[in-house]
């Protein structure tokens, strides 16, 4: 199992680390037995330096069913199923949290909130369900939209569909959604498959909070986040858990989604691990597609050449087309002959007509509904 949440904080520090943007930036991985591979002895006086961590701060707690955390102001209900890195690694990683270095001195200290996983028992994980909380403390000053802004820029070099800047309100708190589509390996069939990311960022005290939470589609993702609710202390509240959260993104297409979503996370309790986003209704949306019609029309005959007659000379043989043309030929030329003048031979010449495409509708395309999805949980009717 310890493979396992040693590949999710990989990419934790991939994370962070692209984020910090600079090859000059490294970040102290741990090894396979959680030891960092930069110890005091290696670093110079220097190194000393790190950013200044707020008195206020202190890292949630985990009794095993839910992580608490009155510093971010969230709790996170573990549903069934899912497993994390425990408390033990957690605590090894976080006693001197994750530095990394840039010239010479402490730029971030990452630590490390809680790392979550659908577990299927096996030696691997359902890794398209997953759920990672990491708060980043750094030395220089910077706004949250220029830190998330170098991370950006890192992953579209992966060239992963990427919608980034939506707001999103989760737990009573804003945050800076940021949704990418990635590839990754099943370990289960070793297929490579496309699945959902969603990172959503916050500032608090200076630091730069990120929760990053994984599925096959957004329902998957809507529903590991319906999990994470309003901070409330166990002791003022007799254990109870009932909390009202707002979970929703703040753009004009995803209003509607918000309003579901609310509705079923003010109606659970106690983490209820049943929780059904949409328990007190769907969020219907059309789903549609784009129909070509194709043009529609007919064949007619038109005549491109009208019917005319032909003249023959009884003397020279020579055709024309007219009555007067002949007569004028004759008289001209046989005129000698006169008796022969209307001993010309005629004949008729048909119309000529060809086939032409007449246009009675020309082709145009059309929206039509297909039928309807729920934007919230997926389901469809």
């Amino acid at each position: 199992m310890k493979k396992i949440w040693l590949c999710i904080l990989a990419g934790i520090f991939l994370i962070s680390f692209s984020a910090c943007g600079g090859n000059d930036l490294i970040v102290d991985t741990p090894d396979q037995n959680g030891t960092s591979a930069n110890t005091s002895e290696n670093l110079s006086s220097d190194e000393t330096a790190k950013p200044d961590i707020p008195e206020n701060y202190a890292l949630g707690t985990f009794d095993g069913k839910i992580f608490r955390s009155k510093w971010l102001g969230l709790n996170f209900q573990l549903p069934n199923g899912w497993t994390t890195i425990g408390e033990d690694d957690r605590k090894k990683f976080n006693d001197t949290a994750i530095p990394a270095y840039k010239n010479g001195s402490i730029e971030e200290l990452y630590y490390i909130e809680i790392a979550a996983w659908e577990d299927d028992g096996k030696d691997g994980t359902k890794d398209h369900n997953s759920l990672v909380i990491t708060s980043t403390f750094k030395s220089s000053v910077e706004t949250l939209e220029g830190y998330v802004e170098k991370n950006k820029k890192s992953i579209e070099k992966t060239n992963a569909d990427i919608v980034w800047d939506a707001e999103y309100i989760l737990a009573d708190q804003d945050y800076i959604l940021c949704k990418s589509t990635v590839s990754g390996q099943n370990q289960q069939n070793g297929l490579t498959e496309k699945y959902r990311t969603w990172d959503l960022w916050r500032e608090k005290d200076g630091a730069y909070v990120c929760i990053q939470c994984s599925g096959y589609e957004d329902s998957d993702i809507l529903q590991n986040l319906s999990y994470i609710k309003k901070y409330e202390d166990p002791a003022s509240t007799g254990n109870s858990t009932d909390t009202s959260s707002s979970n929703s993104t703040k753009n004009s297409t995803s209003s509607s989604t918000s309003s579901s979503t609310n509705s079923s996370a003010g109606g659970s309790n106690n983490y209820a691990q049943t929780n059904n986003p949409c328990a007190n209704g769907h969020n219907w949306v059309a789903v549609t597609e784009k129909v070509h019609h194709d043009e529609v029309g007919h064949y007619e005959s038109v005549m491109i050449k009208e019917e005319s007659q032909w003249y023959k000379c009884p003397v020279c043989g020579e055709t024309f087309y007219s009555l007067n043309s002949y007569y004028s030929h004759f008289d001209s030329a046989h005129s000698d002959t006169s008796f022969l003048r209307n001993d010309y031979t005629h004949g008729r010449i048909p119309a000529d007509y060809e086939k032409k495409w007449i246009v009675d509708k020309k082709a145009y395309d059309e929206t039509v509904t297909t039928g309807y999805r729920c934007s919230v949980c997926g389901q469809r009717k």
